[in-house]
């Protein structure tokens, strides 16, 4: 049976970051490949004008890709709302009518996710399977990683809510350079390695995403001619990722030094990430503080297992995984 799935991301068009495009197309390649079932994708109220709209043209690009029918709400436009939105009214409908515990994947902000657990701390404890919190970063330095920095009170209390939570920080040391790191998700990737291989309509999602394309034909952009031109140029370009092991281990997959996707706990010694035990909490200042804690059941932090190769192998398995679409 696959496992029920909840995305919340900040997916904008035109894009802020179109990492979250690729973490878009991973959760519907999860889906149609019947590893997973998505049942909801809430897209976060964008926190300045110059981000554009929630992007639901993708969810809908998506959906006609795969054959699905994904329903999308819309997340709080601030922590001050009293009103439940779409985005909230939508995760709370559907995990009412889950049969088996919902994972809750947070790519974005954490406000419409810790408001929903919030008010309704009895659904979380009984419907919701686990949170994987992408945001973060797995030492304290001078700075704080944007995801936390875009409601630092709703990030806190995810680590207070009653359901498992697996912590993915987004860097081990949130710092000018961005670079691998044990308690760090980050890793990077050249676009046209991955996408050369692609059916022209995947191929056509990403650069309509890329060429910020505004316009109403979602559905023409999608079956046209590819634009060879735009996919050469962009595919000169560097995408930045950090959610596609979360993803994985959700399924009951993950990857190994090979870059190969495999069952998860088959030979753990060649996983090239892992979640720990830890014992972990978030200060109001926004910084966590987390000791290892075998015995911890309930909370558990991402940690790359073999820095050497963790770039090299996760890009290998973004894109075979992107490729079932």
């Amino acid at each position: 049976m696959s496992i029920p799935v909840f995305h919340e991301t900040d997916l904008f068009r035109p894009h802020e970051d179109p990492d979250d495009h690729w973490d878009l197309a991973c959760q519907f390649a999860l889906a149609k490949r019947g590893l997973i079932d998505l049942q909801g994708v809430l897209i976060d109220f964008p926190p300045n004008p110059g981000y554009g709209d929630p992007d639901i043209v993708a969810v809908q690009q998506m959906n006609h890709i795969t054959g699905l029918s994904v329903p999308v709400g819309v997340g709080q436009k601030s922590a001050q709302d009293r009103a439940e939105g779409s985005g909230v009214h939508l995760l709370k409908r559907v995990l009412e009518a889950a049969q088996d515990p919902v994972t809750l994947h947070i790519v974005g902000s954490s406000r419409d996710i810790a408001l929903c657990g919030k008010r309704y701390p009895e659904l979380f404890r009984q419907k919701v399977r686990a949170i994987y919190l992408n945001a973060g970063s797995g030492t304290n330095g001078k700075y704080l990683e944007y995801n936390v920095e875009l409601d630092i009170p709703s990030y806190a209390g995810i680590f207070d809510l009653p359901c498992p939570v697996y912590w993915m920080p987004c860097f081990h040391e949130v710092a000018p350079e961005m670079k691998v790191g044990e308690y760090g998700t980050f890793f990077r990737f050249l676009q046209g390695d991955l996408w050369k291989d692609y059916r022209s309509e995947v191929q056509n999602y990403f650069v309509g995403v890329l060429s910020k394309r505004q316009d109403g034909r979602w559905l023409q952009a999608l079956e046209g001619p590819v634009d060879q031109r735009l996919l050469d140029y962009f595919g000169k370009t560097h995408r930045n990722m950090w959610c596609t092991g979360g993803f994985l281990h959700t399924a009951g997959l993950t990857v190994n030094c090979s870059g190969n996707i495999v069952p998860l706990g088959q030979k753990p010694e060649e996983e090239v990430f892992s979640f720990i035990p830890v014992q972990v909490s978030c200060d109001e200042q926004g910084r966590n503080h987390w000791t290892p804690c075998a015995g911890s059941k309930d909370r558990f932090l991402y940690r790359v297992n073999d820095r050497s190769v963790y770039q090299a192998a996760m890009t290998r398995a973004l894109g075979e995984m992107v490729s079932w679409l």
